[in-house]
């Protein structure tokens, strides 16, 4: 029985780390739910003001390590691509003021607004989760983990969806 056991273990964690057929750091787009935002002086965002453009929302917060350490490359990202064609919204479910004191103790440079919804409403479980939306608003991609937002890679993505 032991045996049996260690092997229906073994078959499973086998199953599980299986990532052949899989994109790395991405996950397939879900309709679980549509980010509502609000810019940090309490204005709502409407998304469809974003239509024409591709829109990205990458969500973080202030505790997330890995999500503070990709901002160097989404400041990056912001740089190379005009924002006539994309849009980078970068959210988090924290409060305002706890927000404001990231900005002002960190200095990135990036369009920072506030997640009025939760993290599990949209299916996120993990951070940082990226959002990808096309020009019709229509959301074309999820990015788990962090990138290299200035990358070839990534570039390239994004240009194909622009």
């Amino acid at each position: 029985m032991k045996h049996t056991t260690l092997i229906l273990l073994m078959l499973l964690l086998l199953g599980c780390a299986d990532g052949k057929n899989k994109q790395p750091n991405s996950a397939p787009p879900l309709s679980k739910g549509i980010p509502e935002l609000q810019e940090l002086d309490g204005s709502k965002i409407d998304l469809a003001d974003f239509k024409g453009k591709t829109l990205v929302i990458n969500l973080w917060a202030t505790w997330c390590l890995p999500c503070i350490k990709e901002m160097p490359s989404l400041v990056e990202l912001t740089k190379k691509i005009p924002e006539d064609q994309l849009v980078l919204l970068v959210a988090t479910d924290q409060k305002i003021n706890v927000i404001n004191k990231f900005i002002e103790n960190k200095g990135f440079k990036l369009h920072f607004v506030q997640l009025k919804n939760s993290m599990e409403s949209l299916g996120v479980y993990a951070l940082p989760m990226t959002f990808i939306y096309d020009k019709k608003g229509n959301e074309v991609q999820r990015i788990e983990g962090t990138r290299d937002w200035a990358g070839n890679e990534t570039l390239d993505l994004l240009t194909n969806i622009l």
